[in-house]
């Protein structure tokens, strides 16, 4: 390598130029302290050059040849502000204890299929469907681990709703209703109001602003773990977050949504006097847990007559037996 002072080959070298008098040089970029080259030392007395590298706080000296060079390097920077608050985990769209779901189209499942299912497993009678095609019904609540990622705490001051809307689903319906409501205190969106920032969420209602009654701080590699709501009865959405970060560098926003994707969730099909599930808008309709008889599993019903009773008849009509006309 060329030597910094003469310009001669010495292995292990570092390559630069000779600078004498007051001069400043700057590598890389960022924060940095300002250093100024004083004029060249007297000749070693041995007359034999020496390169000497000391390290500074955000500088390298190099020495030789009587010289001394002084390069102001970038100070070590903070970390990203662009992002202060890890995401570490977003869990899926969590419906518990409410496990009905709504498909696109008409859904043809066999009986054999159906026996295969416990009548309480909504998972395991999703996973028969193509994947993401099950989208849950009226309220769950999403499950984000986050963490501290910045050299000095940082403070969650909001949080937004990102979403698209339309008419609820009208597919085909898995009933599988809840047998109460969660009277979880927590953070959440209704996703039928045209509020969008998060709001106090308690059984199924939403009020104030959460942000404005509740501070989430975080220290450097602390976690902690939200559990957002959200509500809709009129509609079907496709939805994302946007978090607010204040920091020492000023405010940062960040993204939560579903491993790059939008989260989903549509409303049950309600009467007009909404005294319970209209099920004759769907093409199809399945029907297990609470809701089917003692001993029976997932049954298929007739839309158009179903009532909800604990007893559903099965449609279409059984084949009958015996002798045929």
């Amino acid at each position: 390598m060329t030597d910094p002072v003469a310009g001669e080959s010495d292995a292990g070298g570092v390559s630069g130029n000779h600078f004498h008098g007051p001069a400043a040089v700057s590598l890389g970029s960022g924060p940095q302290n300002n250093y100024f080259l004083g004029p060249p030392a007297p000749p070693h007395p041995t007359g034999k050059r020496k390169r000497i590298a000391l390290a500074a706080a955000g500088a390298l000296v190099l020495i030789g040849g009587g010289s001394a060079l002084l390069i102001r390097l970038p100070m070590s920077p903070d970390r990203n502000p662009s992002t202060p608050v890890k995401i570490e985990q977003v869990a899926p769209l969590n419906t518990d204890p409410n496990e009905s779901f709504v498909a696109q189209g008409s859904v043809q499942l066999s009986p054999s299929q159906l026996a295969k299912v416990d009548k309480f497993d909504s998972k395991g009678l999703a996973a028969l469907l193509p994947a993401g095609s099950a989208v849950p019904t009226d309220s769950g609540f999403i499950g984000a681990t986050l963490m501290g990622a910045a050299t000095k705490t940082v403070t969650i001051t909001g949080m937004h709703i990102l979403k698209q809307c339309q008419p609820p689903l009208t597919g085909t319906d898995f009933y599988n209703p809840p047998a109460g409501l969660d009277p979880t205190i927590s953070l959440g969106f209704d996703l039928d109001s045209p509020i969008t920032y998060a709001q106090v969420s308690q059984g199924g209602e939403y009020s104030g602003n959460f942000f404005q009654q509740n501070t989430i701080s975080l220290a450097p590699g602390e976690t902690r773990t939200l559990a957002v709501y959200v509500t809709t009865h009129q509609h079907y959405c496709r939805f994302s977050f946007q978090m607010t970060v204040a920091t020492t560098y000023g405010t940062v926003t960040e993204n939560i949504d579903n491993g790059g994707k939008q989260f989903q969730l549509t409303a049950q099909a309600e009467k007009a006097d909404q005294s319970g599930a209209d099920f004759s808008h769907y093409q199809a309709v399945y029907v297990g847990g609470v809701v089917v008889h003692p001993g029976e599993g997932w049954t298929r019903v007739n839309p158009k007559t179903y009532d909800e009773t604990e007893d559903p008849a099965s449609f279409p009509p059984p084949t009958p037996t015996g002798n045929q006309p």
